[in-house]
């Protein structure tokens, strides 16, 4: 290799990483402008779900929706929400609720009180958001029981999941878990014979 060639392909190969560097600190300062966009974006959804206009309601819970787990700082209005007058507004409150894992806890007490009277598909994602809050669940105990018997699978799937991560608290869903462990879909009854390894070892192992 000449030493022009070697000069010249040196001289690329600084300017390729310097280019990288440059990339990569826009990248960074790009990344926190957004971040800090969504913060703002989050703020004022949160705040048109108190609208007393419907369609500002249900664009304001589409929106958050989409976001998924950054719309987190929005649970304590989301949770207001899920009392909306408009069904499908509550349903976009509940769906987001469901992407936002522990940090749905504090609906636990507002989900457990919406669950019974709400339209399935809303259910769905109520039971899916108590799936995920472990313990915080506890509180919805009764309605997580009766969606055991639930006509929905998938339904009776997620009450089964948010009964295990409960623990041993839900020691007054054995009953309900251990008829689910007969149930006709294969899903529900793993998920109920795990969740019953999880609240009380003892009779799981003593059904084997």
């Amino acid at each position: 290799m000449t030493t022009r060639l070697f000069a010249k392909r040196y001289l690329a190969a600084l300017a390729t990483k310097a280019m990288r560097q440059h990339l990569t600190m826009a990248g960074l300062l790009l990344l926190a402008l957004a971040s800090g966009c969504h913060k703002s974006d989050v703020g004022e959804l949160a705040e048109k779900l108190k609208s007393n206009n419907y369609d500002e309601r249900h664009q304001a819970a589409k929106s958050l929706e989409a976001l998924g787990p950054e719309g987190a700082e929005a649970v304590p209005q989301l949770t207001v929400t899920l009392s909306d007058p408009n069904p499908k507004v509550r349903y976009h409150a509940a769906k987001t609720l469901s992407k936002v894992g522990t940090a749905a806890a504090p609906s636990a007490n507002a989900i457990a009180k919406a669950l019974p009277s709400a339209e399935p598909e809303t259910q769905y994602f109520l039971l899916k958001t108590l799936a995920n809050i472990g313990e915080a669940a506890v509180v919805a105990l009764p309605q997580l029981s009766a969606a055991l018997t639930s006509t929905n699978p998938d339904h009776r799937y997620y009450a089964a999941k948010a009964l295990g991560r409960i623990g041993s608290k839900a020691a007054s869903a054995v009953p309900a878990l251990q008829r689910a462990t007969s149930d006709e879909n294969e899903k529900v009854r793993r998920a109920a014979t795990e969740a019953l390894k999880r609240i009380s070892p003892r009779i799981a192992a003593a059904r084997k």
